[in-house]
């Protein structure tokens, strides 16, 4: 069995303008785990564990939505899952208009409530995740303060051209992804 998420993809040149933000985490590597840059994406939707008839039933699902043009977006501030002093994930945001991402987000919830998948509980809040706090490690108050600090800071802008379907393999120095079904996004 696979596990299955969909996600929008994240060029290379917005990886590359991050490189900034992975230097300012750098120095608190024995705490947290970075996300490879080729690994970033914004999931619009986890399925899970899926045995290889779903999968195909995902895809082929995700082949019938109406993808919205490509989405332009600015990677803009850190933030923390739950909180900056109680850190476990520490992500980039992401400023945009969001009503046709969340639309996006909001066919596949459809089309994966359809398939039996349940509903994602918590609204669609689009972020990118960078480090991970890596397991029976505290977050100390630097780590906070740098944080807080560029609650605010704008690393770059991009748009987003492609949504895939990837499979995730998780190995000991990080998850594996790998595309299924990869959907353009139509030029504006």
């Amino acid at each position: 069995m696979a596990r299955l998420f969909a996600a929008l993809t994240v060029d290379a040149a917005a990886a590359d303008a991050l490189a900034p933000a992975r230097a300012l985490l750098e120095p608190f590597s024995s705490i947290i785990k970075t996300v490879a840059p080729q690994s970033y994406h914004i999931t619009l939707k986890f399925f899970g564990e899926c045995d290889g008839a779903r999968a195909r039933a995902i895809e082929a699902a995700l082949d019938r939505i109406s993808p919205p043009g490509a989405l332009a977006y600015a990677l803009c501030g850190l933030g923390a899952f739950p909180s900056s002093r109680n850190a476990s994930a520490i992500w980039c945001g992401i400023r945009a208009d969001l009503g046709p991402m969340r639309r996006l987000a909001g066919e596949i919830e459809d089309l994966a409530e359809r398939l039996g998948f349940p509903r994602e509980g918590r609204p669609f809040a689009p972020h990118l995740t960078l480090a991970r706090v890596r397991r029976g490690r505290r977050p100390p108050a630097a780590l906070a303060a740098c944080i807080d600090g560029n609650a605010r800071t704008l690393f770059g802008e991009s748009a987003f051209d492609r949504m895939a379907l990837f499979s995730s393999r998780l190995r000991p120095e990080g998850p594996e992804y790998t595309p299924l079904r990869v959907i353009t996004l139509p030029a504006p």
